[in-house]
This record gives C-alpha cells, sequence and structure tokens, in this order.
C-alpha cells in the first residue's frame, strides 16, 4: 500500500537527522516534531499523510471497501507526501 511508501520515506527523512522510532504512531510524533514545527515541512500534508495510518489500520483488522476516488485519494495524497520528503531531503 502506498501507506508504507510514505512512512518509508518519513523514517528516512528521520535518519538523515539521526532519528530513531520503532512504532508507526512514533515515526509520525517524531516526523512532526523535527520537521513540521520547525517549518521545514508543511503541516497540511503532513496530517494527510499521517491520517493514512488510520485508514491503514481499519483496513488490516476489518473489512474495509475504498471506493476508486477514495483509492486514488490515498495514493495521491502519499505520492505528494513522498515528493516533498526528497525536496526536503535533497535541499
Amino acid at each position: 500500500m502506498a501507506y508504507y511508501a510514505a512512512l518509508d520515506a518519513a523514517r528516512a527523512a528521520l535518519r538523515e537527522e539521526d532519528r530513531h522510532t520503532r512504532t508507526h504512531s512514533g515515526t509520525w510524533t517524531l516526523f512532526h516534531e523535527t520537521f513540521v514545527r520547525t517549518g521545514r515541512f508543511g503541516s497540511r500534508l503532513y496530517v494527510a499523510a499521517a491520517a493514512v495510518q488510520e485508514q491503514r489500520e481499519n483496513a488490516d483488522y476489518q473489512p474495509v471497501r475504498f471506493s476508486p476516488d477514495e483509492a486514488h485519494a490515498i495514493f495521491e495524497t502519499c505520492e505528494r507526501f513522498l515528493a516533498a520528503v526528497e525536496a526536503m531531503v535533497g535541499a
């Protein structure tokens, strides 16, 4: 799922700062503290990407049907997050 690509991008960005965490929620929290609070990463995109975690968890533990539009929106959010992390880390 696209969520894991976004999660891995967040973890890679944190590694560039020598910051590590073991859980999904810890990764999003630490990413926020390290990049969003400091103004290095946009809060709206962060919130959208981090929200995909809940959708992924729901799909893991119960039957969930995403409409094509919902699936496309999740994919686009993760794709934008990846591009923004790449631009931030490469800068």
